[in-house]
Order: C-alpha cells, then sequence, then structure tokens
C-alpha cells in the first residue's frame, strides 16, 4: 500500500482494512485495534465506529459496499474458472488500484447495473449460506 514514492499511504492500508472488513475477513482484534485507534478525533468527526470515519473521510458513495461485494463475487468467479488462488487481500490492493484510476468506473452503476449487483450478491451470499449449514 505504498504511494508513488514508496512511503506507506496510510489512508490505502484504511481502505484496504475498510474492504476487508466489508468481506468479512477482518478479524475481530484488528477491528478492535482500528476502533482504539480512535480516528474520528484525528478527522474531528464526533464519535463513530473507525468504518464510518473512513468512508467520510475517503467521500465513499452510498453504494461502495455494493461496488465491493459486487466486484469481489465476479473476480472470485473468474480466478475459479481459470483455476487460480485469489485472496481477499489481492482482491483489496486491485480494487483500491482501479477505484483510483481516472474515470474510474468502480462504484458508477448504469440504469440496471444496481438492481443486477444488489441481486448477483443476494444470491452469493444466499448460497454461502446454503454451504455453511451443509458443512
Amino acid at each position: 500500500m505504498d504511494d508513488n514514492n514508496g512511503k506507506t499511504n496510510y489512508m490505502n492500508v484504511l481502505f484496504a482494512n475498510y474492504i476487508l472488513n466489508e468481506l468479512d475477513f477482518l478479524s475481530e482484534e484488528k477491528k478492535q485495534t482500528l476502533n482504539k485507534l480512535n480516528l474520528y478525533i484525528a478527522y474531528n468527526r464526533e464519535k463513530e465506529d473507525w468504518t464510518k470515519t473512513v468512508a467520510a473521510v475517503l467521500n465513499f458513495s452510498p453504494t461502495i459496499d455494493i461496488a465491493i461485494w459486487h466486484l469481489w463475487i465476479k473476480n472470485l468467479r473468474i480466478a475459479d474458472k481459470k483455476g487460480i488462488e485469489y485472496s481477499p487481500e489481492q482482491f483489496a490492493q486491485g480494487f483500491i488500484d482501479n477505484y483510483y484510476v481516472k474515470n474510474s468506473k468502480v462504484d458508477v452503476w448504469g440504469e440496471n447495473q444496481l438492481k443486477e449487483a444488489k441481486l448477483m450478491i443476494k444470491e452469493y451470499k444466499e448460497q454461502l449460506t446454503t454451504k455453511n449449514k451443509h458443512h
């Protein structure tokens, strides 16, 4: 999560943790650590969960979580078809890289795209729930 000068970009680290948290890949310990940072103080905000502070500071749209899930599912399916491993950390880095590209289409929705993405996410989560019940 370096910037172009090889220095750590802490907002990108927080962004990656936001993504991992949204996808349920962030440990409880890490969540507690992030909350203990009291990011809301550093950004002069009311007391709130670290995810809300990150979302506000990075100016996320109300549909960012849908974009994260939608692209995670699409990329997982592509990786599965190709028979390659795809880690949540790889996804988070790629998501961030693509999010900041000029004229990025990440979290930009056409007329029916948002509805289709929500349906895809709902079906995926239902499949996960069914799989987990059988294991």
